[in-house]
């Protein structure tokens, strides 16, 4: 069978099941329904490479950039999000949350990141419902009050504006 006998509507319902496998693989609980905006931000446990525990609290307005070592939409966006820390770090808190640790070391050393990328616990990784990467998530006074799912494709002049940055 090839490509163009499968059609375009096929393939494409295959390729998104096969990256939600992909991306529960590393995770033993389902996620629950994915949060929203004007819910309270759970707390974030997290793990770095070192093996230190860390947990995100909220103090400051903070954004969450959900990804993934093998994902291409994560690498696509990573210009985006360097050029939004840039832009904005003093304002926000930036802190990256990969959903699998096995590969990570190699693709940040690839894949720079201008602000920490640790590994999400299986309970943030639950209590958040992550699943859709890149996922960006702002946070502020402990609320969600943005969410963006996928790269900055579509979503980028709506990101721009909420930042009020000019994004590559």
């Amino acid at each position: 069978m090839t490509l163009r006998s499968i059609g375009t509507r096929h393939l494409g319902i295959v390729v998104l099941a096969c990256g939600y496998v992909w991306i529960m693989a590393g995770a033993s609980q389902e996620p629950t329904a994915p949060i929203r905006v004007g819910q309270a931000a759970p707390t974030v446990l997290a793990t770095s490479l070192t093996g230190q525990s860390f947990t995100v609290t909220f103090e400051r307005p903070t954004v969450l950039y959900v990804q993934t070592p093998a994902c291409f939409w994560c690498i696509r966006n990573a210009d985006n999000m360097s050029a939004l820390f840039r832009q904005r770090g003093k304002d926000f808190v930036f802190i990256g949350l990969s959903l699998r640790k096995e590969g990570l070391r190699e693709y940040l050393d690839t894949t720079p990141h201008p602000f920490p990328v640790y590994v999400a616990s299986e309970k943030t990784i639950t209590e958040y419902g992550l699943g859709t990467i890149p996922s960006t998530i702002v946070v502020d006074k402990g609320n969600i009050v943005k969410k963006w799912n996928g790269a900055f494709d579509k979503s980028l002049p709506a990101v721009q504006d909420f930042f009020k940055v000019k994004l590559p």
